[in-house]
């Protein structure tokens, strides 16, 4: 008996550096999911010079979709969400509008981030709408990753599906401290511990939706069949084998995201695989900052995260 499926649209609701460009590629494997990566960057990069997932430079496909909304802005409301969030909440600053909105952008002059949520699900669906018109895919997942946005989907759209994916804070901490190596932008690993806690009480909140499924990347490295299986009846659409095929393999299509993190560059197989490095990578100092939040430690807990 063939599933029936349950959404056209499906999000990721996480934070950064938890995994979820990897668990997304996977999901794009499906012959009926297509992972577009993260819609904000439609209002940021021209695919004339930026680097598909697929590979090429200036791809055919994102060109196509590019003339659907390349100047129309689309994505504007979801840049101005993360520009006011990651200003107000990542680096402590407080935000005023004239320090997100530029000139002749003509919005109201008491904008605010719940100004932009507000049009966020319309700016989402404009970009998937162009998507629909070049491939024959009947599910879109979009890897915008905010709680926020999730949120109103979860209010207002019927037809959306969210993915909440966890990770290990500790993990998540290592990843983001590697990352400003990597970048050469100094980060402190504690840093995301606030976003972290607002996260969780977010997830905590919406956990009795159906339309909202919680899964774990350790569970996912751990048993990625049965991950990747317990999605397929979220959404309601049958397994397929190939979704397991290593990212980078020749059986596996990279897709075509306008941007994605490193790994989507990456030369040779990319193993589904549990990263522990931040046993190594973090000093005492840094996990004290995480094991004396003892209210964020114990909304870990209660999704079987053990300190």
């Amino acid at each position: 008996m063939s599933a029936e499926r349950k959404f056209d649209n499906l999000y990721m609701m996480t934070l950064p550096r938890s995994g979820s460009t990897l668990f997304a590629q996977h999901l794009g494997q499906h012959s009926n999911i297509f992972h577009i990566g993260e819609s904000m960057y439609w209002d940021m990069l021209d695919p004339k010079e930026a680097q598909c997932s697929c590979g090429q430079i200036n791809c055919e496909f994102l060109g196509q979709i590019a003339s659907e909304v390349i100047g129309k802005h689309y994505a504007q409301p979801l840049l101005k969400v993360w520009q006011i969030i990651d200003n107000k909440y990542w680096q402590g600053k407080k935000i005023s509008s004239d320090s997100v909105i530029q000139k002749g952008d003509h919005v109201p002059e008491d904008e605010s981030l719940e100004y932009w949520l507000s049009l966020s699900p319309f700016a989402i669906e404009y970009i998937i709408a162009a998507y629909r018109q070049h491939s024959p895919k009947q599910i879109y997942l979009d890897n915008t990753k905010l709680f926020h946005i999730a949120e109103k989907l979860l209010i207002d759209r019927n037809r959306w599906g969210v993915i909440a994916l966890l990770r290990d804070p500790r993990g998540v901490m290592s990843s983001y401290k590697n990352t400003g190596i990597r970048k050469k932008d100094f980060r402190k690993a504690e840093s995301v511990l606030p976003f972290c806690e607002n996260f969780l009480r977010s997830v905590v909140k919406h956990e009795n939706n159906d339309r909202l499924t919680i899964i774990r990347y350790e569970d996912f490295c751990v048993n990625p069949r049965l991950t990747l299986e317990g999605i397929c009846e979220f959404v309601g659409v049958a397994f397929e084998d190939k979704m397991l095929n290593p990212i980078n393999s020749s059986q596996t299509s990279k897709g075509h995201v306008l941007k994605g993190n490193h790994l989507l560059k990456s030369e040779g197989l990319i193993q589904i695989s549990e990263d522990t490095s931040w046993v190594q990578n973090l000093t005492s100092e840094e996990l004290g900052k995480l094991y004396e939040n003892e209210p964020l430690l114990n909304l870990y807990v209660k999704y079987g995260y053990n300190f």
